[in-house]
């Protein structure tokens, strides 16, 4: 047995390496298998997500529950593998993902024709995966507009922090305006405040998951909020230049 896991394993590495997709942290790898126990096997041993012909009837909502599931895991970078012919119709493909199909998989016949003219629509009309630009201050943003890293048409908010006896209703305001930004899709620049640490799992919901790239150093609660999504493999998280977590000031 644990011979077969290890030979499923280094087949879907080798699929990975050939194909450059599959590894998290870059395009995602959705594999066509030819039954359902390859499906399977091959999601077990190598740390898949995996879509085969349901054992039960799950009710109204599992097609949207897959689609979903394939888009959020593919967004990550991460693998998925399915029984030929099982995907729901309607699933996308997020943008860079990349689709194959297992060695036992046959060349030709309806479910391969059907299988490659899913991929063909998916792949026509990709999702894009949004990035949330976490910036450690002002001027971190201002810098990243300046060096053409952002533009300045990116939906931006967080210039601002917690007002103490705030009699004009300032802060009010300004959690209204990360309530805003939070209902926007697409890419996302935020300034980390007080309140930040606070809300950011309003900005990080959402399928695609989106990419978290940190610009500068961000505050200590907000690093914490950030390592916690690091551990649970939840989202891509990138550093620019210079944004080092362990420098990170106490709010």
């Amino acid at each position: 047995m644990a011979d077969d896991i290890a030979a499923r394993k280094a087949l879907l590495d080798r699929i990975s390496d050939e194909t450059g997709a599959g590894k998290y942290a870059g395009p995602g790898l959705l594999l066509f298998c030819p039954d359902d126990p390859t499906t399977r096997g091959l999601a077990i041993a190598g740390g898949a997500a995996s879509v085969t012909r349901p054992d039960r009837d799950d009710g109204p909502d599992r097609e949207a529950l897959v689609r979903s599931g394939i888009l959020r895991i593919l967004g990550l970078g991460g693998r998925v593998t399915a029984t030929l012919g099982r995907v729901p119709e309607g699933a996308r493909l997020p943008e860079g993902a990349v689709c194959a199909f297992h060695p036992g998989c046959p060349t030709e016949g309806p479910l391969r024709e059907a299988a490659e003219a899913w991929v063909a629509r998916a792949s026509a009309d990709p999702v894009r995966v949004p990035t949330l630009h976490l910036f450690g201050s002002r001027a971190d943003y201002d810098r990243a507009v300046r060096e053409g890293v952002l533009s300045a048409e990116v939906p931006m908010t967080g210039d601002f922090d917690l007002v103490h006896n705030d009699a004009n209703g300032q802060t009010r305001a300004l959690v209204r305006d990360i309530a805003r930004l939070s209902e926007i899709e697409g890419d996302r620049a935020i300034i980390d405040n007080a309140i930040l640490c606070l809300s950011l799992s309003f900005f990080v919901d959402g399928v695609p998951s989106p990419v978290i790239e940190i610009h500068g150093t961000l505050r200590e609660h907000t690093e914490r909020k950030i390592a916690e999504l690091d551990l649970e493999m939840t989202h891509v998280i990138r550093r620019r230049p210079g944004a080092a977590p362990e420098e990170g000031p106490s709010p």
